[in-house]
């Protein structure tokens, strides 16, 4: 994961991110141990709303993209 997922940046400074839950975080596993993970419904209903999150702020990152590095508007100034 990239420490950005875990932080965002508000006018106060960063603070954390909500949607992350530590104690659900069991993802350490043994070298030993060869047994698949179960994925539960909650699991997958979690995995999904962080997707959309995710495409959200792709969607809003494109738009400011876009207004940084896009084409000045035309100045329609006819005088000579």
């Amino acid at each position: 994961m990239k420490l950005l997922e875990f932080f965002t940046y508000t006018g106060d400074g960063f603070e954390q991110d909500k949607t992350y839950e530590p104690e659900n975080d069991i993802s350490v596993l043994d070298k030993d141990d060869t047994r698949k993970t179960r994925l539960t419904l909650k699991d997958i209903n979690s995995m999904r709303l962080a997707s959309e999150e995710h495409d959200v702020q792709q969607k809003e990152e494109a738009k400011f993209v876009q207004k940084m590095y896009g084409q000045p508007a035309v100045d329609d100034n006819l005088e000579l």
